[in-house]
């Protein structure tokens, strides 16, 4: 890391994903794994970046009645988001990005980034923060191979199964799709 910042590197990415359900046939860590995945993918077209590691659990009370989900409290996770900002602004990093990579973290993140900014005015905080857009997004990359909203869905859907397949197909369970 210190050869990067001294490098040049002055950006740090961090990915906030989820460990809850996705059906029968995906694993409980699907947000994280794909989140991982597009944050290295950013940190990469960055070209100046340093992916931290991942936040695997996150803000997911609305998935607790099934067995293996975890969820943080809204100040714990505050707290981590304050805690990351506050470890890379102290390292040296000029900006960090936040990706949300789990539906239910799109608004705590963006709200717990602005509880950070003017405790780090020197740091330059960058959140994706607002879910629709992005859902749209994966709507429109399945309209282009001619699949509608309702085949691919949100959650546990065509879109995720397809990133997870991927990735890691040995962790999806096609038989129970």
């Amino acid at each position: 890391v210190e050869a990067a910042m001294a490098a040049g590197y002055d950006t740090a990415v961090a990915t906030f994903g989820a460990t809850e359900q996705h059906g029968l046939h995906l694993p409980l860590g699907t947000d994280a794994l794909w989140g991982e995945e597009i944050g290295l993918r950013v940190t990469k077209a960055l070209g100046n970046a340093l992916q931290v590691p991942g936040v695997r659990i996150g803000r997911s009370e609305h998935h607790l009645d099934f067995p293996g989900s975890l969820s943080y409290s809204e100040s714990t996770f505050n707290g981590i988001v304050h805690d990351i900002c506050h470890s890379m602004a102290r390292h040296g990093f000029k900006r960090i990005v936040l990706l949300p990579t789990h539906g239910g973290n799109f608004a705590p993140l963006g709200a717990a980034a602005e509880k950070v900014r003017p405790t780090l005015p020197d740091l330059k905080i960058t959140v994706y923060s607002d879910l629709f857009p992005f859902v749209r997004s994966l709507y429109a990359v399945a309209a282009n191979y001619g699949f509608s909203p309702e085949h691919t869905g949100a959650h546990a859907g065509e879109n995720e199964t397809s990133m997870i397949l991927a990735l890691r197909p040995d962790l999806v369970d096609l038989e129970k799709a």
